[in-house]
């Protein structure tokens, strides 16, 4: 597919024939200043450290008022964003030929990173009946002897559903006692539409990540919470033993080196804990705001797609909708027909669900993500072609 510039991209603000862009981030009057402070007083280089200690700091201020435990700097490691903290935790977790269990749709880097590292990858899949949320009995079913880690993330990518506290600690509670490690991705844990429900301290998923704190990684990130995708920083919290595998890991590889930007790091962490201790942080308005806006996103496309064949999945968290083509089949070959003949004749182009684990069979729909992102000129374009085009396209 031959890349056009000038054409729509909605499944991902971060790609663009005109490089890499920050979509209407709230925070972009504070990047450049940040980063050229951090500059100007040294602060920003390549490490050979797991972080740097302001940082680890803020981190640990965070984890505090989030899950009101304080977390030994050992535990904790530094990293280039989210997508970097899973592939070094699979890395320091598992050996080639060991197997990780993948509750799908799910954020396609946990099955790439298997692929690209010899690790095998089990899939199974919820259904839209289920919210695409695993329960206790499908973990049950499917955490078969061998398996040695399962990649779950909450609030769920792609589809924004979020699963009820009580059932992922049951779920955290069931895969530690088969003594199988837990990666869990909270980075979109503070882009909940119910906003009380996170601007508090979550003691009793605190409590359970302590309690399996042998068997248990997380992962957490800034960029999705102030809608910045260029800047790369994330961290994990766990067993110190993996996190020292980590370290080695970090060390033998150049590449892998975190980048510490410190000052603005500090200032995005202690923000992001501001809005937990302080209901008038600016930090809490900001992304009260921004929620809001990702909302009144969504209903407006679910508005622009009545009547074309396309259904808009109502989610709980998170700035994607899920959507379902009810003129494309669930077959390989007619998804990619699909997308070609879209981009091609409308200049659109979208992320498929089976992208995202989602199985071809009879009775699954054909799903799609878009992400609201995007700046609303691009977002509202790409959608009117995008309900133009399907409204005409026949089913096979």
């Amino acid at each position: 597919m031959n890349i056009t510039p000038g054409r729509t991209f909605l499944s991902d603000p971060t790609v663009s024939p005109k490089g890499i862009i920050v979509p209407e981030s709230p925070f972009r009057e504070f990047f450049n200043p940040a980063n050229l402070e951090s500059r100007i007083r040294d602060a920003t280089e390549y490490s050979l450290k797991t972080g740097d200690d302001r940082v680890i700091g803020s981190i640990i201020r965070y984890e505090k008022a989030r899950f009101g435990h304080d977390i030994g700097e050992e535990r904790i490691v530094q990293t280039v964003g989210a997508t970097n903290a899973i592939d070094l935790s699979m890395a320091a977790i598992l050996e080639r030929g060991d197997t990780i269990l993948i509750p799908t749709p799910s954020y396609f880097s946990f099955w790439k990173t298997a692929q690209h590292r010899g690790y095998n990858f089990k899939v199974f899949y919820s259904g839209e009946e289920n919210n695409f949320l695993p329960s206790l009995e499908d973990m049950e079913k499917n955490l078969k002897p061998g398996i040695k880690a399962v990649g779950l993330i909450h609030p769920a990518f792609p589809t924004g559903f979020k699963m009820d506290r009580d059932r992922l600690i049951e779920l955290i509670d069931f895969i530690s006692s088969k003594k199988v490690f837990t990666i869990l991705d909270l980075i979109y844990d503070f882009l909940t539409y119910n906003i009380n429900d996170m601007m508090r301290v979550d003691a009793k998923l605190g409590a359970c990540l302590e309690r399996n704190k042998e068997h248990a990684v997380r992962i957490n990130a800034t960029s999705k919470i102030w809608s910045a995708p260029g800047i790369r920083f994330g961290y994990m919290v766990a067993p110190e033993g993996i996190a020292l595998r980590v370290a080695d890991r970090i060390l033998s590889t150049v590449s892998r080196c975190p980048i510490i930007l410190s000052d603005l790091y500090q200032m995005l962490m202690d923000g992001t804990s501001s809005m937990i201790t302080d209901a008038a942080s600016d930090f809490r308005q900001i992304l009260a705001r921004n929620l809001k806006e990702y909302q009144r996103r969504a209903e407006v496309i679910s508005a622009k797609m009545s009547g074309k064949g396309v259904e808009v999945l109502k989610s709980d968290a998170g700035f994607n909708v899920f959507i379902k083509l009810n003129h494309v089949p669930n077959e390989y070959e007619a998804q990619w027909e699909f997308l070609d003949a879209l981009y091609e004749r409308s200049g659109v182009f979208l992320d498929y669900g089976f992208a995202f684990g989602v199985p071809h069979h009879p009775g699954v729909p054909t799903y799609a993500r878009v992400n609201l992102g995007l700046s609303e000129d691009r977002l509202m374009w790409g959608i009117e072609k995008l309900a133009e085009f399907h409204s005409d396209y026949k089913k096979k």
